[in-house]
């Protein structure tokens, strides 16, 4: 199975991001296909979507909902197609959050994508997280996960203790998408930190 990286609205193709290295049946398939060969598949199936009524709430709600997404390895697939699909075809305004983990600087790709896209949607911000850094990595490391419970138990933008004795906290609406482990991770740490079971949707590769 593999998610569809592209948002709804494209309609004369689909984009995949498969990982080749593990040589498996379906990615040892995918990477000796060649351009004009025929393809059947079915779906797509699954309900890890964004609901449209939580599109709803936010628009009315914009300043106090949030949508906070973690991903890590080639979970990013879905988790782009639906933030494509948020700012681009739906005009979400509520503020957008991504984690994206990966273990290696030479992995990484779609920075630039990311990058321009949170230039042109100012409600969009992302982050990367190597937990395998170079000595020189200016940028986030270690688990993604550090990050996220970080910005939940201090909401200014992840900096800053919050205000004694204020329990209120806005409306998160987390997906996470990625490896076995940091679902796990995630799923405690946040329900730990009042994060209720119907705010949290995920989906893990493996």
């Amino acid at each position: 199975d593999y998610s569809i990286a592209s948002p709804p609205s494209m309609d004369h193709a689909i984009e995949l991001l498969v990982d080749v290295k593990p040589k498996g049946p379906g990615s040892t398939y995918l990477r000796n296909l060649k351009i004009g060969d025929q393809v059947e598949f079915v779906g797509p199936f699954g309900n890890f979507i964004v609901k449209d009524s939580y599109i709803a709430d936010q628009r009315v709600n914009a300043s106090t909902h949030q949508l906070l997404f973690v991903a890590t390895g080639s979970g990013i697939s879905p988790t782009r197609s639906m933030i494509l699909d948020l700012l681009i075809t739906k005009k979400c305004q509520a503020p957008i959050r991504l984690w994206w983990g990966m273990r290696y600087q030479e992995d990484c790709f779609w920075g630039q994508d990311f990058d321009q896209l949170a230039e042109q949607h100012p409600n969009f911000q992302w982050d990367l997280v190597l937990s395998k850094p170079p000595e020189d990595w200016p940028l986030h490391k270690g688990y993604t996960t550090t990050y996220v419970f970080d910005y939940v138990k201090n909401k200014e933008e992840g900096r800053g203790k919050r205000e004694e004795g204020k329990t209120s906290t806005p409306e998160f609406c987390f997906y996470l998408c990625g490896n076995q482990h940091m679902i796990t991770d995630a799923l405690v740490g946040l329900r730990s930190l009042g994060i209720n079971n119907d705010q949290i949707h995920h989906e893990k590769f493996f």
